[in-house]
């Protein structure tokens, strides 16, 4: 939110305001207890997050200020995993994306997706929103057996058979430029001081 832009007067039904205002802070509440209550609560954070955007009752939290999805995830009274403000909101919408395509579209239960781990079923459910013909079992049998980084391999070459992945002759190779900062580890692709 630009804080030298003149804020835009909003129309709101004040009944109606009201009444998303206070489903709003049930959902907040909801989902600060879900975030601290273990194994199944980023499931149940997935859900309120998916609510909270889809619904945009974000918006109705302070109606005398103009709030977008972002800005919410920046809140740190939600404990939301990240160091940073850019892998809180990363982490929220990964948060969604589970849900959305695990529980919602492919209708997995909680219990089956809970011991694999939120980092896991992310990748699964990327995978899954880019290409739906995926067989969800298979990707969350490999997910309770593999690491994560055997994981994304997996899924990075999920089209070649290991015939083809051991007779690699590598003539497709491509540089690879990082930048990393020795403090706090977060890697970009793109120099983060230019």
């Amino acid at each position: 939110m630009d804080k030298n832009k003149p804020l835009k007067p909003q129309k709101f039904d004040i009944v109606n305001e009201k009444e998303m205002a206070k489903k709003h802070l049930s959902l907040v509440d909801k989902l600060k207890h879900s975030l601290l209550i273990g194994q199944v609560g980023f499931l149940q954070a997935g859900k309120f997050l998916y609510e909270i955007c889809s619904k945009e009752t974000y918006k109705y939290e302070d109606s005398a200020n103009e709030q977008s999805f972002s800005d919410f995830c920046e809140r740190e009274d939600i404990p939301i995993p990240g160091r940073t403000v850019e892998s809180r909101r990363r982490t929220a919408y990964t948060l969604i994306k589970i849900y959305e395509q695990l529980l919602l579209k492919s209708n997995v239960s909680e219990k089956r997706l809970a011991p694999i781990g939120w980092t896991k079923l992310g990748v699964i459910a990327t995978l899954l929103e880019k290409d739906d013909k995926q067989n969800v079992e298979d990707w969350l049998v490999k997910a309770e057996q593999l690491k994560f980084k055997d994981l994304t391999e997996e899924i990075a070459t999920k089209d070649k058979s290991l015939s083809q992945l051991l007779n690699c002759k590598h003539e497709n190779i491509s540089k690879f430029t990082a930048w990393k900062c020795d403090e706090c580890k977060t890697v970009w692709r793109t120099d983060p001081n230019k």
